[in-house]
């Protein structure tokens, strides 16, 4: 039983991706590279059209809610969509 106020981490729904789960956690941008297995520098460029949403990393991480939009944006890693 969760006691109230405790943030689990594990799995969690990615709002607007029915049934979708991911590990949710603060990543750097080497890290969200190798989820999706491309390099660092390729990352950025897929970003950079969704920066507004995004926003600016705090340090070297980009936090909870940034990894949200960034799933949500560019898909969660590994899973093909299909058209």
């Amino acid at each position: 039983m969760e006691q109230p106020g405790h943030i689990s981490s594990g799995k969690k729904d990615i709002p607007g991706t029915p049934g979708a789960q991911a590990f949710l956690k603060p990543y750097n941008l080497k890290e969200l590279a190798a989820l999706y297995g491309v390099s660092a520098r390729t990352l950025n460029k897929w970003l950079k059209p969704f920066g507004d949403q995004v926003g600016k990393r705090i340090g070297y991480f980009y936090t909870i809610p940034q990894v949200k939009m960034i799933f949500l944006n560019l898909g969660l890693p590994g899973i093909l969509e299909e058209e």
